[in-house]
């Protein structure tokens, strides 16, 4: 421990001084507790071991004993030295006026009796008041029991001065600026402030009572320290507490207009960032509560940022390495009697790409569940999930507007999926409808185009997008349904412009006649996820039209189902869990259990669609037929009233 470090104890034990008339043998102590490196010990609790030496530094020791002290957030302790455990010696038979006498205090940070810090001073000022008590005193001659001296203490963050001489509250100030500059001042008035008082208790035989040591102290303003002796006043400027150039106090604010760094919590602030908050582990950084706001708009956190030329970010969080539930923004709202936002985003006059939110999430683990976006919304009335308005009002031709814009890429290994959008719907109640996804599109201009659902499959396995188109590869749909589709009507593309080596096609009737239509059953027993119909139905194998339209025939896969644990549950299907179940710090439940159902299955599917020309130029060469065939028919009918003729 250097001296630095307990550069307080001067102040505290002149603080602590007893000057009643009958002193009892022991001293108020006070210092900033800090380790070997330097740092402060706050809000804990630090043994010490408080020794008492004559003649030097490294004299022989008449005093010690021992403390267990509490430390408050600045790491400030306090402590009477005289009231301390395992005592070794009498405090009250030391003959302070015989000799120098030094302190010598050792600290343990962790609180034990391994005393690794240490530091020694000479007394100065608790010599003086002792001996004036035991050598000096005598009785004082009046009878007036309102006029004794006083005593000044410390208790705390309150200054003390005894006999309705009042207090005064210094939590306000910066108890630890200042303190090196002032140490040497504080520590040469020390001796003359001690030799001072001793005269006056010495002195103290009369029976005046105007003339008594200290009669009354008050704080006038924040900084001037008014203490009242013998009927004068004198001023203690108490500016260097409250400011150390840095720091201004106006009124009941502080501020600091500087360019130094902040930091609460660390000793090296980022250099780019006026403050930095480095909390504990077990610490959250930042928290606010407000109750019963104003109807005013009121921001929890308000960032006004103009006029920049480069990046700009309004609020950034970037999480690291992190082992349990992690959240960038949590946000909480109860009691909502109006329009509420958990986050409001509003972005002006963007000359390049500009984000409202933007959630970017890498490198997490396999097992986990990651969510660049989760919204969970329970309402007697409208909820929404997420809702978007976006609108493209520029003033020029061209431009897009998203709604929601959905980029998903599985990159790597040979299993996964990777979903643009996933939507899971389900209604509990009679009469009800649940959409998966519900889309409303107009377009009102004259060459506008509105799709519903665009989705656009390409040059993969397994991806299933509905305006459809599907690009290369084994397994591509733009829309891939289980359970009947309906349309009030469809198109498909047949441009010419889109076609080549076009070509007439001849001998449909042979191919129709080759195909083999069925009455079937679909094996729900056998394939129960993958949503089949339950009736009859007519129609044609996969594998006998492939003998004849094999163009027509798609191998197709259908991967196992995805639901929750309760609906495989109570659809009575054998699953496996894929994502456990997920709640929030309340025990709330966010997410249920998910799992898969079911067997991938590969099968072959049929284009019938394709077999509509089939059967249009069947209908042709048929009609052809028939027609040759009614002019044989008249030829012969001609030939056969001549013969009869």
């Amino acid at each position: 421990m250097c001296i630095k470090h307990f550069s307080l104890t001067v102040v505290s034990v002149l603080l602590g001084i007893t000057t009643m008339a009958q002193s009892p043998s022991k001293f108020n102590y006070q210092a900033v507790a800090r380790d070997a490196s330097g740092v402060v010990v706050s809000s804990g609790t630090v043994g010490v071991k408080v020794s008492i030496l004559t003649g030097s530094a490294t004299g022989t020791e008449v005093y010690s004993e021992t403390h267990s002290a509490a430390t408050n957030v600045y790491g400030m302790m306090n402590f009477q030295i005289g009231a301390g455990s395992g005592a070794a010696g009498d405090i009250s038979t030391i003959t302070w006026g015989s000799d120098a006498h030094f302190i010598k205090v050792e600290m343990d940070p962790a609180g034990g009796s391994s005393y690794t810090v240490s530091n020694t001073s000479e007394l100065i000022s608790v010599p003086y008041a002792e001996y004036a008590n035991s050598a000096l005193h005598v009785d004082d001659a009046d009878a007036d029991s309102t006029n004794e001296v006083q005593m000044m203490m410390m208790s705390g963050d309150t200054l003390m001065l005894t006999i309705g001489g009042g207090s005064i509250d210094l939590s306000g100030y910066d108890q630890s600026a200042g303190v090196t500059s002032n140490d040497s001042a504080i520590t040469a008035n020390a001796a003359e402030a001690a030799a001072a008082l001793a005269a006056h208790v010495t002195a103290d035989m009369d029976v005046d009572s105007t003339n008594e040591l200290i009669t009354n102290m008050t704080l006038d303003g924040d900084t001037m320290l008014q203490i009242t002796e013998d009927g004068v006043t004198h001023e203690v400027d108490l500016t260097a507490l409250a400011n150390d150039n840095d720091w201004v106090r106006s009124g009941d604010t502080l501020y600091n207009t500087a360019d130094s760094l902040i930091g609460i919590g660390t000793k090296d602030p980022f250099i780019d960032h006026k403050m930095t908050l480095q909390p504990g582990n077990a610490l959250g950084g930042l928290m606010i509560t407000r109750y019963e706001s104003s109807a005013a708009a009121k921001a929890g956190v308000s960032n006004s940022d103009y006029n920049g030329t480069g990046l700009r970010i309004g609020f950034e969080n970037t999480l690291y390495d992190g082992t349990s539930g992690a959240k960038g923004l949590s946000n909480t709202i109860y009691y909502m009697n109006g329009t509420e936002y958990g986050i409001e985003n509003s972005l002006f006059y963007g000359t390049g790409a500009t984000y409202g939110i933007r959630n970017y999430i890498y490198k997490v683990a396999a097992s986990g569940t990651n969510y660049a976006s989760y919204n969970y919304v329970k309402a007697r009335a409208l909820s929404y999930g997420s809702y978007n308005y976006a609108e493209n009002s520029s003033t020029d031709n061209y431009g897009r507007s998203y709604g929601s814009y959905n980029l998903t890429r599985k990159q790597s290994g040979n299993y996964g999926y990777s979903y643009g959008t996933y939507n899971y719907s389900l209604n509990y109640e009679n009469g009800g409808t649940a959409y998966g996804s519900y889309n409303n599109v107009r377009a009102l201009g004259n060459s506008d185009y509105a799709y519903g659902t665009y989705n656009y499959a390409y040059s993969g396995v397994y991806n299933y997008g509905s305006y459809n188109s599907a690009g290369g590869g084994s397994y591509n749909y733009a829309s891939y349904n289980q359970g009947a589709v309906y349309s009030t009507g469809g198109f498909s593309s047949s441009d010419r412009k889109l076609k080549k080596n076009i070509r007439n096609y001849e001998g449909a009737i042979n191919d129709i006649m080759q195909l083999q239509p069925r009455v079937y059953e679909f094996d729900l027993e056998k394939y129960p996820t993958m949503g089949l119909p339950e009736v009859e139905q007519l129609g044609l194998v996969a594998q006998e039209l492939e003998e004849v339209f094999p163009n027509l025939i798609k191998e197709t896969h259908n991967p196992k189902l995805q639901m929750t644990e309760s609906d495989a549950i109570e659809r009575g299907f054998e699953y496996e869990i894929i994502a456990p179940a997920e709640y929030d710090e309340d025990d709330k439940l966010l997410q249920e259990t998910q799992v898969e159902a079911g067997e991938a299955v590969d099968f072959k599917a049929v284009n019938y669609t394709a077999l509509i020309p089939v059967l249009v130029k069947g209908i042709q060469e048929q009609q052809a037929i028939i027609e040759a065939n009614e002019a044989i028919i008249e030829d012969l009918k001609a030939r056969i009233e001549i013969l009869e003729n």
